[in-house]
């Protein structure tokens, strides 16, 4: 996993753990961060189904396909079908790769003209 996560901030990109992103998208949607707009909106971008903007939804909250199924009543072979047609539709090979989309839609909703920053290059905070 270090090899991944180094190769990726050394091509200029984001890494984080799959927990984090789960834990950090988890307390997004619960602080009310994460509009359903938001989702939506890239729903309709990317042309999702009504099923695949459920599944999707779920994605972004950081659910497994077992979670996934029982909440939507579907087979998880079902859900991974699903996720495997959310990941072609929108050109990403990961489900976590799915979360910058919600970032970049938030970020896009966001009033930035606090301050001066270059809001066009990647930020890596670390704590």
């Amino acid at each position: 996993m270090l090899p991944r996560a180094i190769r990726t901030l050394v091509m200029g990109e984001l890494w984080f753990s799959r927990y984090a992103m789960s834990h950090a998208f988890r307390r997004l949607v619960s602080s009310g961060g994460m509009s359903g707009r938001s989702a939506n909106v890239l729903g309709a971008r990317y042309e999702l189904s009504a099923r695949e903007q459920q599944v999707f939804t779920l994605l972004l909250q950081g659910s497994s396909n077992k979670d996934i199924a029982s909440q939507l009543n579907l087979t998880t072979s079902t859900v991974k079908t699903h996720v495997s047609n959310i990941l072609s539709k929108t050109g990403k090979s990961s489900r976590s790769q799915l979360s910058t989309l919600l970032v970049n839609e938030s970020a896009a909703d966001v009033n930035t003209s606090f301050c001066d920053c270059d809001h066009t290059q990647p930020v890596l905070v670390l704590n």
